[in-house]
């Protein structure tokens, strides 16, 4: 039981940063292919 409560308190933290990380980083990509998408336009 005590096993499980530190293993929780460790893996629960690092899992949410990861998971934070890894859409965050798709969040990026669709905002730079949106702005990129939006300034190609006038300039046709």
């Amino acid at each position: 039981m005590v096993t499980a409560t530190v293993l929780g308190v460790f893996f629960v933290p690092v899992l949410y940063v990861l998971v934070r990380r890894l859409f965050s980083s798709r969040k990026k990509d669709e905002k730079g292919q949106v702005h990129e998408q939006a300034v190609a336009s006038p300039a046709e």
